[in-house]
């Protein structure tokens, strides 16, 4: 009687305590129940991709606006070759989207899109790669507001990225940014400065350039529109 009573309330408690979404590998789904990233259910196997080890997969779907809802972090995002309709996935106000490994890697043969909302940050580190994307950094719409960024450590590399950084109409308030920090460097990347009262920036944070540094910044096209 004893081990009946037992085995009930462990089933009760089964019932009552709440599911967690454990980080995983996983894919993007073909039909998500919307788009935001950290939805557990958005994905297969069911779980939110976030941990330094975890791949998030990118192929076919019907919903390619992906956005991230809490800090998060990846080794690499991978976009197979049935990713035929093109991703934009955009680091919201406030959030920080880290790749800390492989970096972006893109088969599907054509642009894949991020972007950094008002506040928004994408990071690369370690030895991660921009790879072939394509990045935007807004420039801030209310006064005083924050850019968008991407920041590059480490040994991390924009590697042949197209990144615009959007300017601002207000001199009060901040650009699109994209700064290298530490060894890493530009690559061969485009990247593009738009012009506005608060300008947008290309910047080398580290306290002296290295030469490796100075080099990657001058391959890089910079062309103010």
């Amino acid at each position: 009687m004893k081990t009946l009573i037992v085995a009930a309330i462990r089933c009760c408690l089964m019932f009552l305590l709440p599911t967690v979404a454990y980080a995983i590998s996983a894919q993007w789904d073909l039909d998500p129940i919307s788009g935001d990233w950290n939805t557990a259910a958005n994905w297969t196997p069911m779980g939110v991709p976030n941990g330094p080890a975890d791949i998030a997969t990118f192929a076919l779907s019907n919903t390619t606006g992906v956005s991230i809802s809490t800090n998060t972090e990846v080794n690499g995002i991978t976009f197979t070759s049935a990713a035929t309709n093109p991703y934009t996935i955009t680091a919201s106000a406030g959030f920080t989207l880290t790749l800390s490994g492989i970096g972006i890697t893109n088969n599907s043969g054509i642009t894949q899109n991020f972007a950094t909302a008002l506040g928004g940050e994408i990071r690369f580190t370690n030895s991660a790669t921009a790879g072939s994307s394509g990045i935007t950094n807004n420039g801030g719409t209310v006064s005083g507001q924050a850019g968008g960024f991407t920041r590059f450590f480490d040994t991390s590399s924009a590697g042949s990225a197209s990144i615009t950084n959007k300017g601002t109409a207000l001199s009060d308030s901040v650009s699109g940014i994209t700064d290298f920090q530490d060894s890493s460097t530009a690559g061969s990347a485009s990247i593009t400065n738009e012009s506005g009262a608060g300008a947008a920036a290309l910047r080398y944070l580290s306290p002296e350039p290295t030469p490796a540094m100075q080099s990657s910044l001058a391959m890089a096209r910079q062309s103010p529109a």
